[in-house]
């Protein structure tokens, strides 16, 4: 199968259904006992079916709430999850993936290690098992968010700096996917997909930006934010990295004769030139990054059924 995943990654997923629980043994030792009593061919049979699903239902699905998988963290578990589902006919299938979704990249976003999460995966994979409701499997997870104070944790994050974060290009991205019907998979590894900063990160050093130099203290405290970051192609990254917001709309939207190709295609960063050009704000300052960051919030909000909006 032409797949990213090992053959030993997909015994160990088809383990982890199997088994509902956190091996004991060896990988060889726990699927020999789990078969010493089957019928091979059926074995074969089924963990070819496994395989199967996640091939053509998870790895090949040309979907938005599928892409949003591919960026976390702990892939093995949320892919056993979403392939167990599937293995198992389960019906409400597009609300447990979007369940599923909302609680790993909370917990990630939050600051938790996979030890943390590990323990409500093979719960998981045993409430599948066992047929549970997805209202059921909800509450339990809603459960585990609040005990850890998830909310708590993910809202002091977005609050922060989040460029440092392993997490914020996945939600930039996340939120471009919100903005458009049918999107194209935006790879990690593609390193033509950079973060842009709209006020830059050098901005005292720059023409263009006094208005912001005038309050430096503030400035930097805002250029690491949501409301200051968007996604833009490598080449024009480096063309607009440390320029005033007026060349910088330029570059954004084609029209700049030294750029190096036509508008950018990430519909976030068409957004900037938009409203600028519709005169929504006159210049980058303060006020339009926390405008913009309320906006961004709000869909974030919608993405993983929060309240975050300030």
């Amino acid at each position: 199968m032409d797949i990213n995943e090992s053959m030993n990654e997909l015994f160990v997923m088809y383990e982890y259904f199997l088994l509902g629980a956190n091996p004991k043994k060896s990988l060889y030792d726990e699927l020999e006992g789990q078969f010493q009593n089957e019928d091979p061919l059926e074995v074969i049979s089924d963990f070819k079916a496994f395989i199967t699903e996640y091939k053509n239902n998870v790895f090949e699905s040309n979907n938005k709430l599928d892409y949003s998988f591919f960026y976390l963290r702990w892939s093995i578990y949320w892919k056993t999850i979403i392939t167990s589902a599937l293995h198992l006919g389960y019906n409400d299938i597009d609300e447990l993936k979007r369940t599923v979704r909302r609680y790993f990249y909370l917990f990630w976003m939050a600051g938790f290690t996979l030890s943390r999460i590990k323990q409500t995966f093979f719960n998981l994979i045993k409430w599948l098992k066992a047929k549970r409701l997805i209202n059921e499997i909800k509450q339990d997870l809603e459960i585990s968010l609040k005990e850890n104070k998830v909310y708590e944790r993910v809202e002091r994050a977005l609050e922060g700096n989040i460029y440092q974060e392993a997490w914020c290009k996945p939600l930039l991205i996340l939120l471009e996917y919100n903005n458009i019907d049918n999107p194209n998979f935006i790879s990690l590894d593609d390193k033509n997909v950079h973060v842009e900063h709209v006020l830059p990160q050098r901005f005292n050093e720059v023409y263009g930006w006094k208005h912001i130099i005038e309050d430096d203290q503030h400035g930097a405290e805002k250029v690491h934010t949501l409301g200051n970051l968007t996604l833009l192609s490598g080449k024009k990254n480096i063309e607009a990295s440390n320029d005033s917001f007026e060349n910088k709309v330029s570059i954004y939207s084609g029209e700049d004769k030294n750029s190096s190709s036509n508008q950018t295609s990430f519909r976030i960063t068409q957004k900037i030139y938009d409203d600028y050009n519709q005169k929504k704000f006159e210049k980058w300052d303060f006020s339009v990054i926390k405008s913009r960051k309320k906006d961004m919030l709000g869909q974030i909000h919608d993405i993983f059924e929060l309240n975050l909006v300030k």
